[in-house]
């Protein structure tokens, strides 16, 4: 089955970290999932950036704000988003 657009290697390589960061459309999500299931290639590929991407991750810790400084921050982008200065 296309979806749309038939994705080539180039492409696929090319959009491999947006599409394991998740940051393209649905469609074109689609249409490079159907590239992975059809070229194994690309798949150990995708296999090896995603277990990369896993461990790098898996050793982040979550940093924990202070709560004064979470606060300022969430001002400021309120203030931000509402076009007012400080």
């Amino acid at each position: 089955m296309t979806i749309g657009h038939q994705v080539t290697c180039e492409e696929m390589v090319r959009e491999l970290p947006d599409f394991l960061d998740r940051e393209l459309t649905t469609i074109r999500l689609a249409e490079l999932q159907e590239h992975l299931d059809e070229c194994a290639r690309c798949l150990r590929k995708h296999q090896f950036e995603a277990s990369v991407l896993d461990q790098i991750r898996g050793r982040l810790g979550r940093v924990v704000l202070p709560p004064l400084l979470e606060a300022r921050i969430l001002e400021s982008i309120g203030a931000a988003r509402t076009g007012s200065c400080q």
